[in-house]
């Protein structure tokens, strides 16, 4: 059975968390809707000021993947970045942690997901969260609520 660890991230960690977005917002973004450069500036200045706030998970002691949780005055908390690295993929870690999360808040727990990344939306579909809002043709949040 693998053995999931989780440290926080540092500043050598920046490079990596921004790749998985830029592959993210340029595989399922719209050009057409969004100013795809100036979102991707906009995300590398998050990353880079706020770095410290992600988590790294490691798999057998290999780092795996990240993610960022953001508690909200609204009581509720904003999974704001997963993201499991190409090689961990299909091995139940998105879930593991996932379940993680959510056992660890009572608050609700949300996100922004591209509604094209079907494996994404399937993860969540299926640990109980629920489409709530289409914010834009490309993107949706969806809830978890205990």
């Amino acid at each position: 059975m693998r053995i999931l660890e989780y440290k926080n991230a540092d500043r050598s960690d920046i490079d990596a968390i921004y790749q998985m977005v830029e592959i993210l917002v340029r595989k399922y973004e719209d050009p057409t809707v969004t100013d795809i450069t100036h979102a991707l500036k906009w995300c590398r200045t998050k990353i880079e000021g706020n770095y410290e706030a992600y988590t790294c998970i490691y798999a057998d002691g290999v780092k795996a993947g990240y993610y960022h949780l953001t508690e909200h005055l609204d009581l509720r908390t904003e999974l704001d970045d997963l993201f499991v690295l190409p090689a961990f993929r299909k091995q139940g870690i998105g879930t593991e942690v996932l379940t993680k999360i959510l056992k660890e808040t009572d608050e609700p727990v949300y996100l922004y997901v591209f509604q094209e990344n079907v494996g994404a939306v399937s993860l969540y579909t299926k640990l109980g969260f629920n489409v709530t809002k289409i914010v834009s043709p490309t993107r949706m949040i969806m809830e978890y609520r205990k």
